[in-house]
């Protein structure tokens, strides 16, 4: 091996952390405006929170924790960076939590790396078996259902 290539390798394995084992850290910078702490009129009330999900694939993870369910959507792995992800209604509907959120790419200057676009959001805990998310990122939503431990 020539220095070159040896000097690769330590360069990635320096990076190699930074950007697989990012930490998880919990700043609130949105919520919704209702005044009781869980449903007016089939809205749910929700928190968004800034927490890093990863997967390669459209995917939901739910964990209940304390006294809330924590939810995050992550679109899969995209090509590019600038994806912007906006809550735009959580709601229940007999059993089922429906969340639609829409995804758009930014059209200014983006990143040329892989990306894990995500949003999490938080909601009192309430009576439900299905979490079911609508993702419009083109005409046609994404539907993603999972099922409640």
């Amino acid at each position: 091996m020539d220095i070159k290539n040896i000097l690769l390798i330590i360069f990635i394995a320096i990076l190699f952390p930074f950007i697989f084992f990012y930490t998880n850290t919990k700043v609130t910078y949105e919520k919704n405006n209702f005044e009781n702490d869980t449903i007016n009129n089939n809205t749910v009330n929700y928190e968004v929170i800034k927490y890093n999900f990863k997967s390669f694939e459209p995917a939901i993870n739910i964990e209940k924790k304390e006294d809330k369910y924590f939810i995050s959507i992550c679109l899969g792995e995209k090509k590019t960076g600038g994806y912007e992800m906006k809550i735009y209604s959580v709601k229940k509907e007999n059993d089922k939590l429906i969340i639609e959120v829409s995804a758009k790419q930014n059209s200014k200057i983006v990143t040329q790396a892989f990306s894990y676009p995500s949003i999490t959001i938080s909601t009192p805990i309430i009576d439900i078996k299905t979490v079911e998310v609508y993702i419009y990122e083109n005409k046609i939503p994404l539907i993603i259902t999972k099922d409640i431990k």
